[in-house]
């Protein structure tokens, strides 16, 4: 495994992307029960996803790491990563959907309140001012200390100011 690995990031470090992650699917392939695997496949999905912007493909990569490795810290980040990347991809009925069955599945999850911060920006880019808003001030009622809840507290203002919602 460390072979590879080490193979792996010579390919990276010449921008062989695909070389490399040939090495990651070796690994997989052969020493599936080694507990490096999670992070592996996760890598590979972040190469989909960051480097080639190839959403579909990380999405399935994610979906298959969230199906081999349930429960581990990587799957968790997996089912972050897909939301994130349907917002990014401006699916953003699908961003709610997977991003509120994350908060659902992992509340206590470091990565909770920034999903919760990006269901509301899935809102908001949707359309849907109204539970952006009703989001956002739920965020900043459960989570005040959080850097996320500043930002909500803007977005609910900028919701409002775009759409006029205010009283002088």
């Amino acid at each position: 495994v460390e072979d590879l690995q080490n193979i792996a990031k010579i390919y990276f470090g010449f921008n062989r992307y695909a070389d490399g992650i040939e090495c990651y699917r070796r690994i997989l392939a052969k020493y599936t029960d080694d507990p490096r695997c999670p992070d592996i496949k996760l890598r590979i999905a972040k190469l989909y996803a960051e480097q080639w912007k190839l959403y579909p493909q990380a999405i399935k990569e994610c979906e298959e790491l969230i199906e081999q490795f349930e429960q581990t810290p990587q799957a968790m980040e997996a089912a972050f990563m897909i939301g994130r990347i349907c917002y990014t991809n401006q699916q953003y009925q699908a961003a709610v959907d997977r991003l509120t069955h994350f908060v659902q599945e992992y509340p206590n999850h470091p990565l909770a309140v920034q999903a919760e911060l990006l269901r509301g920006l899935s809102y908001l880019a949707d359309g849907n001012s109204e539970q952006a808003v009703k989001g956002f001030g739920q965020l900043v009622d459960e989570h005040p200390e959080d850097p996320a809840a500043a930002q909500a507290q803007f977005l609910i203002g900028y919701t409002y100011l775009s759409e006029q919602k205010y009283n002088l």
